[in-house]
């Protein structure tokens, strides 16, 4: 086995506060790492839960794995023509893994955004003691960039073990 690097889109997500917040005030603290739009939204009283849309998952997988391979040039991690071909459109397919994203309240208090996502490809060996800039740094940078797939809106990177 060993430790190997990964991306792919969020699926799910769940955070808490330590207050009551409405929906336009989830949107503002959250909206720096998540695409609303993408995920059917539920709130409870200091949680909100993400489960993303299945059709809009289904109608931009494809599109993205090509985005993927243009940003990556021709020596692009052969891993997305595998997982596309073997997963394809169906979110339910493909292998999950967790990860962590933090955030801050208007009040500065740290929050924490738990996310599942579907893997889009598996690289090499990694050696590694710490890795928690590369998934904000991901995230941040698909989730603010004129990239036009909507599920940039929900990337994240992460290590697996």
């Amino acid at each position: 086995m060993g430790t190997y690097y990964t991306i792919g889109v969020i699926n799910e997500f769940c955070a808490s506060s330590k207050e009551n917040l409405l929906i336009d005030q989830w949107k503002e603290i959250l909206n720096e790492r998540i695409d609303f739009d993408l995920f059917n939204i539920t709130i409870n009283e200091t949680k909100i839960h993400g489960g993303i849309k299945m059709k809009d998952f289904a109608d931009n997988i494809l599109d993205f794995f090509n985005v993927l391979r243009k940003i990556c040039g021709p020596k692009y991690n052969e891993d997305f023509d595998t997982y596309e071909k073997l997963y394809g459109t169906d979110i339910d397919k493909y292998p999950i893994k967790y990860e962590e994203l933090f955030v801050e309240d208007r009040n500065k208090n740290l929050i924490k955004i738990e996310t599942n996502f579907a893997m889009m490809m598996i690289e090499g060996k990694v050696i590694i003691e710490e890795f928690y800039t590369d998934p904000h740094l991901i995230n941040w940078l698909f989730r603010n960039s004129n990239i036009p797939n909507k599920l940039s809106g929900a990337v994240i990177s992460s290590v697996t073990f």
